[in-house]
């Protein structure tokens, strides 16, 4: 089988091409711009010889011609740059360049350079004299147009510009060429704003980028290739995503390295209110990008001037939407103009623009994982000082349903909070920092820590999202339960491939059932705390409201949410206010089973690759619809029960942990005592115990006061040891216990009992199955009945208490 595995080319574009002239980028030894280094055996295999000219290609559509060199200290697959080639061809160490013989390279005539502005402030005397002259004599160096070039000269490097060349593009500066630097100093900001963004900007998105190179780049680049085939290239691409999920830088990037012409029109700015104004507008865009042609033409929020026509008011947008449609259709094939959309409304937009032949195809730009959310962290921290103890992977497993925009919000919070604790030696009012200063401050895993805690996904604004604080030694006992939740939710998270290594995708929902004041929802929150997952809780009636089709949407709006910030834990408390059995008490509009069934749909859309868990709690199982409760759905029904002596002993220890209790308060006792009590009514024991010590502090603290203002002598002894701080003492509990209450009472305990006795018949049919001995001929014996068929023995998937341990429990 292993020989028949097909091959995935949806990424096939990205790889990068073996061949002996794509080499990678070292640092050079000699600091010369004009010079690059390979090794004798590379220069022999491309026929090159000590001091030819060639052409070496980087990013971005850039190239430059340099004199290649041997040097038998670098590697063979490298070849050695200084820092000024680099920044010509936009490349770094480590990227890939490629290199080709450059023969028909002339001595040039004319050669035109300026100098930028900020490295000649100050100077003064003849430019040419001190830094030209000696920097081209007797050197036969080639320039390109557009090229940057440094010369180091007295006490200051001077940074030129190549403005012209005669003969145009490329020549050899020889001794009788003539150097021309006459004009405006050329300002860094113009160059700067060259300095665009590339591929290498771009991160998380691998897959969307490979198909977007297939529909931009290989029709820009080599259109014979779909000649060839007899096929027209794409006209039209549209990218949807989330807010900040990299869909405009995405286009900028394409772009910049296809060197095509870039167009950007902004939805809302081409509406206008005059007649017609608007859809001239978008007329002169397209004429203007045929004329410049290969260009791309990037309409950002196209939602806003494509929505669909049937749903719209004005008659602006039907004409802009018809006006679109038009100009698209209109595109030539040989014109080499490709439109790209982007929206975060993808169903909003006119039906009629999403067809092949306008936008041909439709790339989700989602919200990244784990390795693109590295990926995204290494680009935004490029540029930043990190101490050596920042870890990057442990902050992108950290940042689940975090964009691109959020990611870059997190680095510089995590920047901000190292310089505000430098605050302390920065002075707003002096002019100038010191330098140590300067070079003390580094970002650490402490900053991303902080950061974290403040940045939450933008998807979420909206939503109450949180990772717990809640921890497993927060819950007292249900060790069996915790179990249970770890295997459902936190395996899938934290070992993914072992779900792919046997073939099964993981469970998708746990129902949590129980007396109320149990811990449900502490549960859910420690579980989601446990796998670092985003948490979202919905309180079932909160999805119910009186307009028509708003529940069903509220209910998909929380799944969408809980989707993009995958993985996510969505826990509906009271789930039987929104899950209850169809067919029984309807109300005035049938909502609540318009809310089902859509909660029922939602549940089983719910995508493999999203690991999205949704736990329930409800304290009336037995009202919750069947069809909610099948496999596939809330499979797991895990019951919560009564806390049994252990248990309570850690629920009043976790209680008090913040609390000075008295040594003679025996919590062994009270957890005895407390027999049928919840953890909600222990909690209430606690406090009323607090609150009682509260009083009685302020109380003699209030005597006190009444003393010494009487002008009494020395302060007696018993008022040394109020003087003490106060604890809870037993007689604080024993008044508070007076007033304890069983929140559950026998009748309540009944009714799970009977629902754990249905759920305990309904399963266990095939505890008889046993698989027939290699040994034996013959069928296995089914007639084995000595082995009895106990709820946690035979299913242990799903756990309850049995009416036997209830009485034993409660008497």
């Amino acid at each position: 089988m292993k020989g028949n595995v097909k091959r995935d080319y949806s990424t096939a574009i990205l790889e990068k091409k073996k061949a002996p002239n794509r080499l990678i980028v070292d640092e050079a030894v000699n600091d010369d711009n004009s010079v690059i280094g390979l090794h004798p055996d590379t220069m022999e295999k491309l026929q090159f010889f000590r001091g030819d000219t060639v052409l070496i290609r980087g990013k971005k559509r850039r190239d430059t011609v340099c004199v290649v060199l041997a040097d038998d200290a670098c590697e063979e697959a490298k070849i050695r740059m200084n820092k000024v080639i680099r920044a010509n061809l936009k490349v770094r160490l480590g990227d890939v360049v490629s290199v080709y013989q450059c023969a028909d390279v002339k001595y040039g005539k004319r050669v035109h350079v300026l100098p930028i502005d900020d490295t000649v402030e100050g100077i003064t005397g003849n430019l040419f004299d001190a830094y030209l002259k000696p920097y081209f004599l007797d050197a036969y160096r080639p320039v390109r147009k557009g090229d940057h070039f440094l010369v180091r000269g007295g006490m200051r490097s001077v940074e030129f510009k190549v403005v012209e060349t005669d003969p145009p593009e490329y020549c050899i500066v020889a001794p009788d060429t003539e150097i021309y630097c006459e004009g405006e100093a050329i300002k860094r900001e113009d160059i700067d704003r060259l300095d665009e963004v590339g591929y290498d900007d771009v991160g998380g998105v691998r897959k969307q980028m490979a198909q977007i190179r297939e529909l931009v780049e290989l029709p820009l680049r080599h259109p014979q290739l779909f000649k060839s085939i007899g096929v027209k290239p794409p006209k039209g691409i549209l990218l949807y995503g989330p807010p900040g999920s990299g869909k405009t830088l995405i286009a900028r990037a394409v772009a910049n390295e296809t060197g095509a012409f870039f167009f950007l029109i902004n939805g809302p700015e081409i509406m206008s209110k005059l007649a017609g104004e608007s859809e001239n507008n978008l007329r002169k865009a397209f004429q203007e990008a045929e004329k410049n042609a290969p260009s791309i033409i990037f309409i950002d929020e196209i939602d806003s001037i494509a929505p669909k026509r049937e749903k719209t008011q004005g008659e602006v947008e039907r004409r802009i939407v018809s006006q679109l449609l038009t100009l698209m259709d209109g595109l030539k094939s040989r014109a080499h103009v490709i439109v790209i959309g982007a929206t975060n409304r993808p169903n909003s937009i006119d039906p009629a623009l999403r067809r092949f032949g306008r936008f041909d195809r439709e790339i989700d730009i989602g919200v990244p994982d784990d390795v693109g959310r590295l990926e995204v962290l290494r680009i935004h921290t490029r540029n930043m000082k990190l101490s050596e103890n920042v870890d990057l992977g442990r902050v992108a497993k950290d940042t689940h349903g975090f964009v691109g925009a959020d990611l870059a919000a997190l680095c510089t919070e995590a920047a901000l909070q190292c310089i505000r604790e430098k605050m302390d030696v920065i002075d707003l009012d002096d002019e100038t920092i010191d330098a140590e200063i300067l070079s003390s401050m580094a970002v650490t895993n402490e900053h991303f820590m902080t950061a974290l805690s403040t940045c939450n996904p933008s998807a979420l604004r909206e939503t109450v999202v949180e990772v717990p604080n809640v921890s497993w030694d927060d819950i007292g006992g249900l060790e069996t339960v915790k179990r249970e939740l770890q295997e459902t939710v936190q395996y899938p998270v934290e070992h993914p491939e072992k779900f792919e290594k046997f073939g099964m995708s993981p469970s998708k929902g746990v129902l949590l059932y129980g007396p109320p004041g149990c811990g449900k929802t502490l549960l859910a929150k420690a579980i989601a705390n446990e796998c670092k997952a985003n948490f979202i809780s919905v309180k079932g009636p909160e999805l119910l409201t009186m307009w028509f089709g708003e529940s069903e949407a509220n209910v998909r709006d929380v799944f969408d949410k809980a989707r993009q910030s995958a993985p996510c834990v969505l826990f509906f408390d009271e789930l039987d206010s929104i899950a209850i059995q169809r067919g029984g008490f309807r109300d005035a509009g049938g909502a609540a089973d318009r809310v089902l069934n859509q909660l029922l749909t939602e549940m089983d859309g719910m995508s493999a690759k999203k690991t999205v868990f949704i736990i329930g709690a409800t304290n009336r199982p037995d009202i919750i619809d069947p069809a909610l409760l099948r496999p596939g759905r809330l499979d797991q029904l895990v019951y919560i029960p009564l806390p049994d002596e252990p248990s309570r002993l850690k629920i009043f220890q976790a209680c008090l942990r913040k609390s000075p209790v008295s040594k003679d308060v025996d919590l062994e006792a009270l957890a005895r005592f407390t027999q049928g009590f919840s953890g909600a009514d222990i909690t209430e024991i606690c406090q009323r115990a607090c609150k009682y010590a509260i009083r009685e502090t302020i109380e003699k603290d209030i005597e006190r006061k009444k003393r010494r203002s009487a002008n009494a002598p020395e302060p007696m002894e018993e008022d040394k040891a109020e003087d003490e701080i106060a604890e809870i003492k037993p007689a604080h509990f024993e008044e508070s216990m007076k007033y304890a209450r069983r929140s559950v009472s026998d009748a309540d305990i009944r009714k799970y009992r009977t629902f754990a006795n249905k759920l305990q018949q309904s399963r266990g049919f095939g505890s008889d199955f046993r698989f027939q001995d290699q040994h034996s001929r013959g069928p296995a014996a089914a007639t084995d009945t000595t082995t009895p068929v106990t709820g946690i023995g035979s299913t242990p998937t799903y756990l309850y208490t049995s009416g036997e341990d209830i009485d034993d429990l409660y008497g």
